[in-house]
Formats: structure tokens, C-alpha cells, sequence
């Protein structure tokens, strides 16, 4: 094989369109070449894409107005024959983007630079359109990172309107740290989760609001503070107890009027499942027998451990005798807390999360469905989860 069909090999792992799109080019050769120097400069129709006869040394002053992190999002603008992204490549632990529109500039590099190691790890991301980039930025932004962008002279003039676009995207995921009072919109325990203007609160040290709900007093939040707040999938890893106060907190520092939405599975739905044989509707559980699977939605242990187990016939009694809240709490009473890791320790359905949000102060309480949000913002796919196990709830303050 060429240095292009090496390189092409890993290319559609990036854009599977791109092979087709530059075998469409083919005039490559008459607007690029190179200098004849042992590291050779990329002329684009006879000007240098680098000032200096040792790009090299221009790459590292790009690379030194960084700060180098694992959790890091480096933008690189302008492929030229790949120095920059082959010196990140090697010297950047976090993500990598490399933005080129020019397909003529990939098409005659690819001939001449094999970048095969580089086009086939993971934390490399190619987009040669601004929706190509914007869908790598939806698709790695997982995180509060810290994100530089870099380009050399040339790419910053050739490219200054799209250097100043994503100059404005890179801000949309980069809050400001939060100043007591200010309003906010608050996802509660999404763990490595980012979307414009949103703040987290969670265990995590990436969090806005670093706290762990299992152990905690109250939110380092200003009374009527909060405009929306949001949670996905997270009260079914607390107790009761800190469930109730986790609503008084929200109470307490949401804003009159204020909206709070959250989903979690739903435990009415696993009993009914349970009861039709649907082993189907357990799919995201450690796969074990039925009953097993029914009282690990409620109790489990480490990521794929399972949980505590009980035989089909005492748990037909309980589940047949028991009000669903007695139910519920057997089955949490079963867990073994000498484990390294309780995950899920609470059964949710929505009479119980009503009586819970009243108590705490709440109004305007719906058992809602799948988006289907009051809130135009909250019905966006950054938000809802898992529809055919979810319990979706909605209030007011």
C-alpha cells in the first residue's frame, strides 16, 4: 500500500463519506507543493504555511502556550503536513481535533505523510466542515474540560471567520466559575455530562458543585437561586432520607416558579415486567433469572456484580402480601453494605415521589412521559433517558 491508502484506512473511522469526497478531487497538485529543506515547508500556491525552514520549532511554541491534562480538549485549525498534529499526537494526553476544510490540503498530504497512527486512535477527531465539528464537539464534550485552540499565522488568516466560530463554540462550554447568588439551571448527579449554561452537582471533582448526596447538609447555594433544575437517573443510587433532602435543598434554592424535572426507573414498571415474564424489559441488568433481575432493579452492587438474591417463592410472597413500599424496602434491606459498592439502593415510583415533593414544598406535580417536558429546553435529547424503563416526574416550585 501508498502513504494514501494507509491513511485511508483509518480515515472513514472519522467520516465515512471522506474517501468518496476526495476522489472527487484532483487538482491538488497544482495548488500545493513543497520546499526542497530536510523538514519541508507546504506552499499553498507558492506561500509557506510555516514562517520559519523549521516548522518544528514554530509547532512548540504553539504547544507551549498550553496546559497539558488528560481531561484537555486541544482544537488544532489547519492540517499543512501534519506537524502539529503529529507533535500533539505525541505530546498531549487529552483529545485531539483537527479542523481542515481544505480537502485539496488533506488529499495531497495523505500522498506524501503517512499519519496512520495518529488517524487511528481513539482521542483523535477529524471534521472538515463546521457541522463535522460541531458534531465531534457534541459527541466529546463530556466533561468541564479545558479546551485551546491552536493554528499557525497562516491558517489564522486563511481561516478567520471559522477560527472566530469556534472561538464562540469553545465558549458556550466553558462557564465562568459560578458567583454566589447568580441564577443557574442545575443538572443534579449526571456524572461526566456538559450542555450550555448548565451547571453540574455531583461526587466528581469536575463538578461545579462538588457534593455527594449521600452524605451532605446542604447545597452551597443562595436561596431562590436555581431557574431549572434537572436529574437523570440518580435518586435510585440514594435513601429515602437523603432523597427528601435533596428536594428541601431545591426547594429552598429554586426560584418562584422554578422547574425541576427528573427520571429515574421506574419501579411499577419492573413489577409489571416482572409479572408478564418480560425478561426482555431487563436487558440493562446483570442477566440472571427473573426474579434475581427484579430485585437487582432495586438493589445492586458494582457495575455488572448483580446484587443480593432471594428465591422465586420469597420474593412471590413479599412482592403478593406486601404494600409496594414494604416490598420496596425488603428488597433494599437485603443489600450487603460490606461491599465495596452499593449502586442501586431504592425502589422510585411516582405516588412516592409526590408525597416526597409536597412534603418538601412543591406544586404542579406530574407524572410525565418520555420529552415531553413542559419546558421547551427540557425536551431536548441532551436531557430524557431510557424511555422504556424511566419514571418521569415534573413539579414546580
Amino acid at each position: 500500500m501508498d502513504r494514501y491508502e494507509l491513511n485511508m484506512i483509518f480515515t472513514t473511522r472519522h467520516l465515512s463519506d471522506l474517501e468518496k469526497r476526495l476522489a472527487d478531487i484532483n487538482n491538488e497538485e497544482n495548488i500545493y507543493s513543497l520546499t526542497s529543506s530536510d523538514t519541508p515547508n507546504l506552499l499553498i500556491n507558492g506561500n509557506p504555511v510555516w514562517e520559519t525552514e523549521t516548522p518544528f520549532n514554530e509547532v512548540i511554541q504553539e504547544y507551549e502556550k498550553l496546559e497539558i491534562s488528560d481531561d484537555s480538549i486541544y482544537v488544532i485549525v489547519g492540517l499543512e503536513l501534519g506537524y502539529m498534529l503529529h507533535f500533539f499526537y505525541d505530546n498531549c494526553p487529552g483529545k485531539i481535533v483537527l479542523y481542515e476544510p481544505s480537502l485539496e490540503n488533506i488529499k495531497y498530504t495523505f500522498k506524501r505523510v503517512v499519519l496512520m497512527n495518529e488517524l487511528k486512535d481513539s482521542r483523535i477527531h477529524l471534521a472538515t466542515t463546521m457541522d463535522e465539528l460541531n458534531n465531534v464537539f457534541e459527541k466529546i464534550m463530556d466533561t468541564r474540560h479545558k479546551i485551546y485552540l491552536s493554528a499557525n499565522k497562516y491558517y489564522q488568516n486563511k481561516y478567520i471567520n471559522d477560527i472566530k466560530t469556534i472561538h464562540e463554540k469553545i465558549s458556550s462550554y466553558q462557564l465562568p466559575p459560578y458567583q454566589k447568588g447568580e441564577s443557574l439551571k442545575l443538572n443534579i448527579g449526571p456524572g461526566c455530562w456538559v450542555y450550555k449554561n448548565w451547571r453540574t452537582m455531583d461526587c466528581y471533582r469536575s463538578a461545579d458543585f462538588e457534593i455527594d448526596l449521600r452524605n451532605f447538609e446542604k447545597f452551597d447555594i443562595e436561596d431562590n437561586c436555581i431557574e431549572k433544575a434537572f436529574s437523570s437517573h440518580c435518586f435510585e443510587h440514594i435513601t429515602d432520607d437523603d432523597i427528601q433532602k435533596v428536594f428541601n435543598e431545591l426547594y429552598r434554592t429554586m426560584k418562584k416558579g422554578g422547574i425541576f424535572r427528573f427520571s429515574c426507573p421506574d419501579a411499577e414498571k419492573a413489577i409489571n415486567a416482572y409479572k408478564n415474564n418480560d425478561v426482555q424489559w431487563f436487558n440493562w441488568v446483570k442477566q440472571a433469572p427473573i426474579h434475581e433481575m427484579l430485585l437487582n432493579v432495586f438493589v445492586s452492587y458494582e457495575k455488572f456484580a448483580g446484587g443480593p438474591k432471594a428465591s422465586k417463592e420469597e420474593l412471590d410472597n413479599k412482592l403478593n402480601t406486601l404494600s409496594l413500599d414494604n416490598f420496596l424496602n425488603w428488597c433494599v434491606s437485603l443489600k450487603d453494605t460490606t461491599r465495596p459498592c452499593i449502586a442501586h439502593t431504592n425502589g422510585i415510583y411516582f405516588e412516592k415521589m409526590e408525597r416526597m415533593l409536597k412534603k418538601a414544598g412543591f406544586t404542579n406535580i406530574i407524572k410525565s412521559e418520555f420529552m415531553k417536558s413542559k419546558d421547551e429546553e427540557l425536551r431536548d435529547s441532551h436531557f430524557d433517558k431510557y424511555p422504556e424503563i424511566s419514571l418521569y416526574v415534573e413539579c414546580e416550585k
